[in-house]
């Protein structure tokens, strides 16, 4: 039965959100300690987001806020009918909205029904067990039994599970989690929206593979580039996850991704988060270490993985490993190579099925899907349309790719199409891909190659905002592309491009010069750039030319010829000691990056001649000097000057002069002073002068920025923030972070601040600088980071001020304050306390409703943290290095605390409620010698697989074991142990 205030349970906060999946309506007396819990462990472990409330509706409330948005935002619902379910009108008001909220849903949403002791012949009303229970309820509520009783007819039609008292219930529990997973499609894979002939690829492939043995299974799908593995790795997937749970995991583009070291170590750290979590995959420095927990965790778990267009050998080895995996464990591999699949020491053969092409029929289906949008040719097609399936020989990614150029274009553009079709060999797929290249326009294909070189799975961000600056128009262009299957934007906001497209743009490139690679207008390949310059060849039409590790070159040949030249980029090329003089030669140059060239120690003056230049970085070089030709660089819009220390002395005034200017990025340099001519900046938003320790003071800045980064030891004033009304984010320190002095001239303060009204993130380390009260006044405020400051005056606030009604974030640092009230926070998510020398008490009242995480460390005076009264919403507490800590209270209350860690406590005795902690899933309890007890074996409600770390906690508590250090060990081992070591001591 879920509870009406839902709106301090974090349940009903990530429901508000359409974070949570699954609503479980239950009778509390009946089953919450039993089959409910059961179940909602169950379903939490294969990942699904599940409301579950602990309470029973307080007398005289109304269903409503945050409840009924639980229901509203919940897509399956699972009413569990136990005996005394129809005596609660709380739970037949939940019933009545969730019958409501499905038959509204159009069939999005579904109803689970358990009958639990029950007979479905009881909820239809045709036993008195339910019908005696509505007839005194129809005293009170004659027109509310009406709906109930409909409610209740409309729920017994479907179909569900009897439950009986003698039945397993884990076997019911399973098959319901499985039903669950089916339907919300967890962990599912998207797949193009044309699924043609598959079917029975699919079936084949799910019977080979069958879930229902419990040996190992490895398959290998191989075929030519472009006929379709992938997607049929990705449908099989999609059929077989709902039986594995959370332990699945599809990793695609492998050949791409584990070209470089970085690349292979970020792949196992992917499956070994998705299969377990990302606390597993944190420790992971590099693929050795990788390959070492994946076999592992692949010894002990069952588990469904994929491994999307895999070239060699060692990959395998490095994402599967070589011990022996779990029974029933299923592992799909698709390549180009079959010799791949024969892989020497992996504990299992793979067996190898081939793709084949797509038969006429099927591909014709295909074909008109993408060129028509319907199943068949229009009238007037059928004959083109078969010519042109002739043409392309049946593969998969050839048929959508000219299918979607053909749709809705004339009967002669696909006459044009077919007659090029035909004069290619059927086995020259790149050069029949090409027609659909050859008809973008002049922009699209700019941005075509540029992704196939330089930013297949690249964020698109960056891309865009270059090719805007060549009036590329790249909204229009990747619109363009998308629709006509040739890239595509994935969830995570990268560029896709299939592997076949990739080679043929690459070909394009490539056939600018067979011969002479200074004549491309594209370099990907860093031998190939080196060899341009080791050879002095003249690059007439190069346009982009990256040098990425290149250790043997010590300067750049004369490229005055390579007047098409638009972006240049010199990446740790730790030898390039000189950029000669000649670089003012590149006219067109709009983009110039060299970043962490280390030789690099000053720029000609000339560099001041590339008029066109919008983007420039000095990122990691050691130039010394600010570059004196920069002030002339009248279109510069970004200028990146980090990670410098060497670099010296004051920014020139001409700066003033860089009216385009958006982005100054003086991180980590030793720039001492800013010109107050940076205020003739009228387009700047982003000033970073954060670890630049010289600066003593600033000018006045622009009103256009909207975000400020300072920081600096010798500042001696702050800046003058009042008329900086446009600033998001705001980050100012003075350098004594865990220091105890300051180079602030006494008597400053933050004068202004209350004027900052769009603020969202605000970061000060300032010691022993006022925090105005002005500070709880900014609505917009999101985080906020005090360190160091005097906030007595800020915790003083009466709590009808009003104070901070939307922070998220609050972090407390270095603060001489001996309580921190937190009434008036009604947004907080996270808080964080730490060396606080005088903090005695932490209290966490019930009006912190959506307050999840909460740290507190090195607070040497803090005696007591107390838990005031109910809050579901806390998940997770982190108790460090608290030397006088004796108790901390109330945690019973954290009725959804899923982490619980407390270490170097040095006085503490005992965890008072730590058995009633239900939820939780993960404790870590270290160095805490003072400890008299910590779990009662005989009587907890922690769920037996809560992951537990117990070590160095005195005599009184054991040790857990360390089998595997990163995946700890289940409270059901650790309690077993603890009864062994009681049984050994009696019996000695």
């Amino acid at each position: 039965m879920a509870n009406l205030e839902a709106g301090s349970s974090s349940d009903a906060i990530r429901a508000s959100r359409g974070e949570y999946q699954v609503f479980l309506s239950f009778r509390g007396p009946d089953t919450r300690h039993e089959f409910t819990d059961f179940l909602y462990h169950g379903l939490r472990d294969a990942g699904v987001h599940v409301f579950r409330d602990a309470e029973e509706l307080p007398v005289g409330e109304v269903i409503g806020g945050n409840l009924l948005r639980a229901i509203n935002n919940s897509m399956i619902y699972i009413p569990i009918f136990s005996r005394t379910y129809a005596s609660s009108k709380w739970c037949l008001r939940e019933l009545s909205h969730i019958v409501d909220n499905t038959s509204k849903s159009e069939g999005r949403k579904s109803i689970l029904p358990i009958f639990l002791d029950v007979e479905p012949e009881d909820v239809k009303l045709k036993t008195p067990q339910y019908n005696n229970a509505l007839l005194k309820h129809a005293n009170k509520f004659p027109e509310e039994v009406k709906a109930w009783k409909k409610a209740l007819a409309e729920v017994d039609e479907i179909k569900g599970w009897n439950v009986k008292k003698d039945q397993s219930q884990p076997v019911i529990i399973k098959s319901v989690v499985k039903k669950v997973l089916e339907k919300l499609k967890l962990k599912q894979k998207a797949v193009t929206e044309y699924l043609v002939g598959l079917d029975d690829k699919v079936k084949d492939l799910t019977e080979l593979l069958d879930f229902n043995h419990r040996d190992v299974r490895l398959i290998g799908i191989y075929g030519m580039g472009g006929i379709g593995k992938t997607t049929l790795a990705k449908v099989v997937f999609n059929v077989l996850s709902s039986h594995f749970g959370k332990s699945c995991s599809f990793l695609e583009d492998v050949r791409e991704n584990m070209s470089t070291k970085d690349g292979t170590v970020q792949l196992q750290k992917k499956l070994l988060s998705d299969i377990v979590d990302s606390e597993c995959a944190k420790g992971v420095k590099d693929s050795e270490e990788g390959m070492r927990r994946i076999g592992e965790i692949l010894n002990i778990k069952r588990v469904l993985v994929v491994l999307d267009d895999v070239d060699n050998k060692e990959h395998i080895k490095k994402l599967i490993g070589n011990n022996l995996l779990h029974s029933g464990s299923r592992i799909i591999i698709t390549t180009r190579n079959t010799a791949v699949l024969q892989v020497q020491g992996l504990k299992g053969k793979i067996i190898p099925c081939e793709m084949l092409k797509m038969d006429d029929a099927v591909a014709l289906q295909l074909f008109c899907r993408h060129a028509f949008g319907r199943d068949s040719p229009l009238v007037d097609y059928h004959r083109h349309s078969s010519e042109i399936i002739s043409s392309i020989g049946g593969l998969p990614l050839a048929v959508e790719v000219i299918g979607s150029l053909l749709n809705g274009k004339t009967k002669a553009f696909w006459n044009e199409t077919l007659s090029s079709l035909r004069n290619v060999p059927e086995e020259e797929i790149i050069k029949k891909l090409r027609i659909s290249y050859d008809v973008l326009d002049y922009h699209q294909k700019q941005i075509f190659l540029d992704i196939a070189c330089f930013f297949f799975n690249k964020k698109k961000t960056n891309a865009i905002y270059m090719w805007a600056s060549c009036q590329f128009n790249p909204e229009r262009g990747i619109d363009v592309l998308t629709n006509r299957c040739l890239i595509k934007i994935l969830d995570n906001d990268r560029f896709w491009m299939h592997d076949q497209l990739i080679d043929m743009g690459r070909q394009v490139v490539r056939q600018e010069s067979l011969s002479d690679h200074g004549k491309r207008s594209r370099l990907w390949i860093a031998k190939e750039a080196c060899a341009i310059i080791k050879t002095k060849e003249r690059a007439q039409n190069l346009k982009v030319l990256s040098l990425t590790w290149c250790h043997d070159i010590t300067t750049i040949p004369d490229f005055s010829k390579c007047l098409g030249l638009e972006r240049l980029t010199l990446a740790y090329c730790s030898n390039l000691k000189r950029i000669e003089s000649f670089i003012g030669d590149l006219q067109w140059l709009i983009k110039l990056k060299i970043v962490f060239c280390k030789g690099l120690t000053d720029l000609p003056k000339d560099v001041g001649a590339l008029a066109k230049l919008k983007h420039f970085s000095l990122r990691g070089c050691d130039v010394q000097q600010f570059p004196s030709g920069i002030s002339t660089m009248i279109n510069l819009e970004e200028l990146n000057l980090s990670w410098q220390r060497n670099m010296k002395g004051e920014i020139p005034v001409g700066i003033g002069e860089l009216s385009s200017l958006r982005i100054l990025n003086l991180e980590n340099t030793s720039i001492w002073r800013i010109p107050r001519t940076i205020n003739m900046l009228h387009h700047l938003q982003t000033l970073n002068l954060w670890n630049c320790d010289a600066i003593e003071e600033l000018p006045e800045l622009p009103t256009s920025l909207t975000c400020l980064l300072l920081g600096s030891r010798s500042l001696h004033s702050i800046p003058n923030l009042s008329n900086l009304t446009n600033l998001v984010t705001l980050r100012l320190n003075d350098g004594s972070w865990g220091m105890t002095r300051s180079k602030l001239i006494t008597g400053c303060n933050l004068r202004g601040i209350g004027s900052l009204s769009r603020l969202e993130k605000l970061d000060f380390t300032m010691l022993n600088v006022l925090a105005p009260p002005e500070l709880a006044s900014l609505s917009h405020l999101k985080s906020l980071k005090l360190t160091g400051l005097d906030i007595k005056s800020l915790v003083r606030l009466p709590s009808s001020y009003s104070r901070f009604r939307n922070l998220a974030d609050l972090r407390i640092y270095w603060c001489e304050v001996e309580d921190i009230p937190l009434d008036g926070f009604p947004q907080l998510e996270r808080m964080e306390v730490s060396n606080c020398q005088l903090l005695q008490r932490f209290s966490i009242p019930l009006e912190l409703t959506q307050l999840r995480h909460v740290e507190l460390k090195c607070c040497p005076k803090l005696v007591e943290i107390q838990v005031v009264d109910l809050s579901k919403s806390l998940e997770i507490l982190y108790v460090s290095m608290c030397q006088s800590l004796r108790r901390i209270g109330g945690l019973p209350y954290l009725t959804n605390l899923v982490r619980l860690e407390i270490i170097q406590c040095e006085v503490l005795p005992c965890v008072e409620g730590l058995e009633e902690l239900e939820s939780l899933k993960y404790l870590k309890v270290q160095e805490c010698p003072s400890l008299r007890r910590l779990i009662d074996a005989s009587c907890t409600y922690i769920s037996d697989d809560c992951e537990v770390f117990i070590e160095k906690c005195g005599y009184f508590v054991k040790d857990s074991p360390q089998d595997l250090k990163f995946t700890g060990t289940s409270l059901k081992r650790y309690v077993e142990e603890i009864l062994q070591y009681k049984v050994r001591h009696l019996l000695h």
